[in-house]
């Protein structure tokens, strides 16, 4: 996929699939799809750190980012740590099986499923993770991170998979 063949940086695309293509860098055509909903990169040989340019592709209207099984080890720069994830519709985040490293990444408020498993991420989980109420799914397993849970994740009531194997928490677990 070239742009020379495919002249994205003038379409608005809303759904754009390119899982398991090899590429081995974000398309710079991404820049200017700021109607996105959908995006897979997942599958593929992305390496290095995510760009800063990534959070303005569909800040309004992005649903879905799959950006799992590349080799992605940071987020390019971010003014406060731990970095807070800026999309207002974002349902869904996979970056599992990368090489992350850092602080465990905060997704906005209307997250249903979060899947950072496999990455080596770093330090506690935020108490902000309390605010996620429409969060079904969390999978932070197979990282290094630890500390003491927060006792608020008891009142993430539509909860139903809490996935944190292969960290190093310590203390009790809040009344899930």
């Amino acid at each position: 996929l070239s742009n020379s063949t495919f002249n994205a940086s003038t379409s608005k695309l809303q759904l754009l699939g390119l899982n398991s293509c090899n590429l081995t860098e974000f398309p710079t055509f991404l820049r200017s799809q700021h109607e996105l909903k959908v995006l897979l990169l997942s599958r593929n040989k992305i390496q290095g750190q995510i760009p800063n340019w990534i959070f303005n592709i569909g800040k309004q209207t992005l649903l879905f980012l799959g950006l799992s099984s590349n080799f992605l080890t940071s987020f390019e720069s971010f003014n406060h740590t731990p970095p807070i994830l800026p999309w207002d519709s974002l349902l869904y985040l996979g970056l599992s099986s990368n090489k992350l490293q850092g602080s465990l990444p905060i997704p906005p408020p209307s997250i249903a499923k979060y899947n950072v498993t496999n990455n080596k991420l770093t330090g506690e989980i935020s108490p902000l993770f309390c605010n996620l109420s429409s969060m079904v799914r969390l999978d932070l397993s197979h990282n290094n991170l630890g500390g003491m849970l927060p006792k608020c994740l008891s009142k993430l009531s539509n909860l139903v998979v809490l996935n944190l194997q292969n960290n190093n928490f310590r203390g009790m677990l809040p009344g899930i």
